[in-house]
């Protein structure tokens, strides 16, 4: 079973190609989703919004949903507040242990702060960031402290390949405490 906080950026720099990728990708995100997977959708700029308040369970009607809500994105929430967004949908549905895709091409300020209440979460944070300006030092390090894994699109590449890859690992096993035993001698 996936467990999915979705989160993207829909600030103003997103416009243009930037959300038009986003929209294309998250589809395809959502026509992954099976049977006894739970999500939930949220865009954030100066503000955050999500679609519920809780997970919703992958049926035909909370598919279709999805597809319309993330069919109307836009870039019109503002500036990029992902702190307080990033808060908000980790305190979602806190009952299901569940991870986070975040697409963004924005900055995060105090990412310190951001990152130690992320790790204290229990969620793995999952970030594609898109374009020439993503603060690819700060989102790095916020992945790689929770666990999650990062990726990032340059302005003309093709963002749909790295979300979905970006999605793929976000369902796979979690691997921890791994331990390697060499036979004597080697």
């Amino acid at each position: 079973m996936t467990a999915v906080k979705i989160l993207v950026d829909c600030s103003g720099s997103m416009a243009g190609d930037s959300i038009a990728a986003a929209k294309r990708s998250l589809q395809a995100v959502v026509q992954q989703l099976g049977v006894g997977d739970r999500f939930s959708l949220s865009r954030f700029g100066s503000s955050v919004e999500h679609r519920s308040r809780g997970l919703w369970s992958v049926t035909d009607p909370t598919r279709l949903a999805a597809q319309r809500w993330i069919g109307a994105l836009d870039a019109d929430l503002g500036g990029t507040e992902m702190e307080s967004a990033l808060m908000s949908t980790i305190a979602l549905a806190q009952t299901v242990a569940s991870d986070v895709l975040l697409v963004t091409d924005g900055e995060i300020s105090a990412i310190d702060q951001t990152i130690e209440s992320a790790k204290t979460s229990g969620h793995r944070i999952f970030v594609v960031g898109i374009g020439s300006s993503p603060a690819e030092t700060h989102l790095r390090r916020l992945a790689e402290a929770t666990g999650g894994a990062c990726d990032f699109v340059a302005p003309g590449e093709a963002v749909e390949p790295a979300i979905l890859r970006m999605f793929a690992r976000l369902r796979s096993p979690q691997l921890i405490d791994l331990k390697t035993v060499w036979p004597e001698g080697v």
